[in-house]
């Protein structure tokens, strides 16, 4: 699971910064409110019908009840999901959201990797920009985040060192379409990590 609530990053903490912005806001997402809200009505069905069918009661009448409520606290929590989770980022002006296309992480959170990483998207040559060095997916201290508000033909660049606050790098037009296509292409990737790693 990525996150849990919307305060609560464990992988994409540039998100709130993104939020953030002049020009950015949170919105509710339809399409994920739905699903969560579907989920909820089916959890919520089952744990009826498991009350309703009178064979069930008797002597496991309390086991049946334990798992009626079990599942009924399944669906409150489709709901609460629906409610904390189903949001997206978007433009202000357009409504357009952002979607996040690449997140990646570095061990080496230096200032000359910072440097190196801001100058091949600041270059806007696709040259430049793909492949990206091989990373983690989350752990290491120099985070890469490419998102990209397509509408728009707009991308944002989002490179953070530690818990600093990250440098965005705004991508649009030509160079944009540029990105777009490395992205389509694959950017980069990533590589495994042992649990016993100390990145």
């Amino acid at each position: 699971m990525e996150f849990f609530l919307p305060t609560m990053w464990t992988y994409y903490p540039a998100e709130r910064t993104l939020a953030g912005l002049p020009g950015y806001r949170w919105a509710r997402d339809p399409r994920d409110t739905a699903i969560w809200l579907i989920t909820a009505l089916l959890t919520f069905a089952v744990a009826a019908l498991l009350a309703l069918v009178p064979s069930l009661l008797g002597e496991n009448a309390v086991v049946v009840w334990l798992i009626v409520a079990l599942i009924t606290l399944f669906g409150i929590g489709r709901v609460v999901m629906a409610i904390v989770r189903s949001k997206r980022i978007v433009r202000s002006a357009t409504g357009s959201p952002l979607r996040r296309r690449h997140s990646v992480a570095y061990p080496d959170g230096g200032s000359a990797a910072v440097d190196d990483v801001v100058a091949r998207f600041r270059s806007g040559d696709p040259a430049q920009h793909a492949p990206m060095p091989d990373g983690h997916l989350n752990r290491g201290q120099l985070r890469v985040q490419i998102w990209t508000a397509d509408a728009d033909r707009l991308g944002l660049v989002a490179v953070q060192r530690g818990n600093e606050a990250p440098e965005l790098i705004d991508v649009d037009g030509p160079a944009y379409d540029r990105m777009s296509e490395a992205l389509e292409r694959g950017i980069g990737r990533w590589i495994r990590v042992r649990s016993n790693s100390t990145v």
